[in-house]
């Protein structure tokens, strides 16, 4: 009988054994030796930025780690590409120039309002001149924010830069004009002083926010777009041609403003009808900063002469038969 005891007992106890086991494999998960899981830490909040091309791999909920193995890292987010510096503003020096003293024809009609615009600008000058769409959008942006400083219309700069230069930033006139704009820096050597000299003639944003600059100073001079226009060229007075160079640069302006869906012909037709009879203002025989010297108070540009003489923005033109 005790030996009947002694064997049940010992079966029931292997039996509780077998059973806490069976019970173990059931709901714990089987852990191999020398091995951890751990959960994995949820992914970190990514934000899309343009030009980000960032894909987040997809992990499993958790990571197996094996003794002296480090935990996973998750990949770094990218940052984005360095923006680009903006260049020296010209601003300061075209505000010596009134908007009062500039025609209204040249001011911005901010017809030039979004991406759709610049693009149809960009194709239309690409199949042109035969450019690259993408190097256009870069004028286009340099001459909007050329407007934003000065008040010139940035179609009316476009129009200059495509009858000046066909858009090539790197031609150079035998007078020595630069540029997109063909500016003189032998005679506008100062205005390139924020740029770093007048090696930055070639550099779009430099040109064109000189030339900018200059245009305007010959608009208030002259008191009209057309005859900005012509004194922007050396042929300030009526008698000396300007080389059909007023007619083109104003008609690629209304076809522009025709464009985007302004009234090019009504412009055109006000400027043809300026008067061009007016006589040029007397060349000081010393160069002053600017017309507002009767306002001693004001700030005023060192170096830069006003009125400009109009013969030395190009060459001495030849005089009419």
């Amino acid at each position: 009988m005790r030996q009947n005891k002694g064997l049940k007992g010992i079966l029931i106890i292997i039996a509780l054994v077998f059973a806490s086991g069976l019970i173990a494999a059931l709901v714990m998960p089987s852990l191999r030796p020398g091995r951890l899981e751990i959960p994995a830490p949820p992914p970190a909040a990514v934000t899309y930025e343009e030009n980000d091309h960032l894909m987040m791999m997809s992990l499993p909920t958790t990571h197996a780690i094996l003794p002296g193995e480090n935990l996973p890292e998750h990949r770094p987010r990218q940052s984005a590409a360095p923006k680009k510096l903006s260049p020296p503003s010209i601003a300061a020096q075209a505000d010596l120039v009134p908007m009062s003293k500039v025609d209204s024809l040249a001011l911005d009609k901010r017809l030039l309002r979004n991406p759709s615009d610049k693009m149809l600008i960009s194709n239309y000058f690409s199949k042109k001149y035969n450019l690259e769409p993408l190097l256009l959008l870069d004028y286009i942006d340099h001459a909007q924010d050329t407007a934003q400083e000065t008040g010139i219309d940035p179609l009316l700069l476009l129009s200059i830069m495509a009858i000046e230069s066909n858009f090539n930033h790197k031609v150079q006139s035998p007078a020595g004009a630069q540029g997109l704009m063909q500016v003189m820096t032998s005679i506008h050597a100062d205005k390139f002083a924020p740029y770093g000299g007048i090696e930055a003639a070639f550099l779009p944003a430099a040109n064109i926010r000189v030339g900018a600059l200059i245009i305007k100073q010959a608009i208030a001079l002259m008191g009209s777009l057309q005859g900005g226009l012509r004194f922007y060229v050396g042929a300030a007075h009526p008698s000396i041609s300007d080389g059909g160079f007023v007619n083109k640069v104003l008609n690629e302006y209304a076809r522009l403003v025709d464009m985007l869906g302004g009234n090019g012909l009504g412009l055109l037709h006000n400027a043809m009808q300026q008067d061009l009879t007016r006589k040029l203002p007397p060349i000081p025989a010393v160069p002053i900063p600017d017309e507002r010297t009767l306002s001693p108070q004001e700030p005023s540009l060192k170096n830069t002469a006003w009125p400009p003489n109009p013969n030395q923005l190009r060459l001495p033109p030849a005089s009419s038969p």
